[in-house]
């Protein structure tokens, strides 16, 4: 069974969807995240590393069966270096990108998301990813119709961002269920939006228009004076220790104490600044942890 998981994860870059928690669990930690985000105003800040603070999201970084799973498909040795929760709406999102972190991670190919809903993400708000697309070489994704957008290389965390010009190619949508979660590999093309021949993220002042827009109406979210984000999101972010991760990654949150957190095997000489040890909090709760079926 591990070798036939892990080899569905070679070859289509990712596996999913897998219950981890009950639809009542996730809807406790809806109840939870929801308030501890607005008091913030939505602010990536507030939305960033919540599984140092928030005990439930702490809990699911660390369950047992996830761990097992990620050390079966990906590397014995495992520790989780960033978490961000997402809030999304129907008709807004991100468009398609890979999971590079080319200015946060020394290898940017080695590591892994887990995309985890605490809410539903139905078909109409969802991600979406384009099977198979972390094997492709650059003249690959441009003949299947997926322009790279040069200037994001060099801007943020070094994400990789494309157009679609429309050419016909195989999209999946990802529903999930409020306590389901799928994990993919960091070159898989994906999106939360399809919007084919958009340029936006080609631009750097319309990226700054869109950002303070998201902040102006993530403000005014605060005071209850839009409609609440329909779904909630974590997305994970592991790594093989050896990874030498940026401080730049910390920046925004190093003041409450944040770094990566080994949650599996050893940590390797190679690998970079101060790391929590989360490994005994795995082996203590691996006897009541959900078990995860695939």
């Amino acid at each position: 069974m591990t070798e036939s998981i892990k080899q569905q994860f070679l070859d289509q870059g990712y596996i999913g969807p897998i219950r981890a928690i009950s639809e009542a669990e996730a809807a406790e930690m809806a109840s939870v995240v929801m308030p501890a985000l607005q008091v913030d105003a939505f602010s990536p800040i507030a939305r960033r590393n919540r599984h140092f603070d928030i005990e439930q999201v702490h809990k699911l970084a660390v369950l047992p069966a996830i761990v097992d799973l990620l050390t079966r498909i990906y590397s014995p040795d495992l520790c989780v270096w960033r978490s961000h929760i997402f809030t999304g709406k129907k008709g807004h999102g991100l468009g398609w990108h890979s999971d590079y972190f080319r200015t946060l991670l020394t290898d940017p190919l080695d590591h892994l998301t887990l995309h985890f809903a605490i809410t539903a993400a139905p078909e109409d708000n969802c991600l979406m990813v384009v099977p198979g697309s972390q094997n492709w070489t650059q003249e690959e994704r441009s003949k299947a119709g997926f322009e790279l957008i040069g200037n994001t290389l060099d801007r943020g965390y070094g994400t990789p961002y494309y157009i679609r010009n429309g050419m016909p190619v195989e999209i999946r949508k990802i529903t999930l269920r409020p306590g389901e979660f799928f994990v993919f590999n960091p070159g898989l093309l994906h999106a939360s939006i399809d919007r084919v021949g958009d340029r936006s993220n080609a631009s750097p002042l319309l990226a700054l228009a869109k950002k303070a827009a998201k902040n102006s109406l993530a403000f005014l979210g605060k005071y209850g004076l839009v409609e609440a984000p329909s779904r909630l999101a974590i997305g994970f972010r592991y790594c093989n220790p050896r990874n030498s991760i940026s401080p730049i990654a910390f920046r925004e949150t190093l003041d409450r104490g944040h770094c990566p957190a080994l949650v599996a095997g050893k940590r390797t000489p190679e690998g970079s600044g101060s790391f929590a040890d989360w490994r005994g909090e795995v082996t203590k709760n691996r006897e009541n942890s959900v078990t995860i079926k695939v």
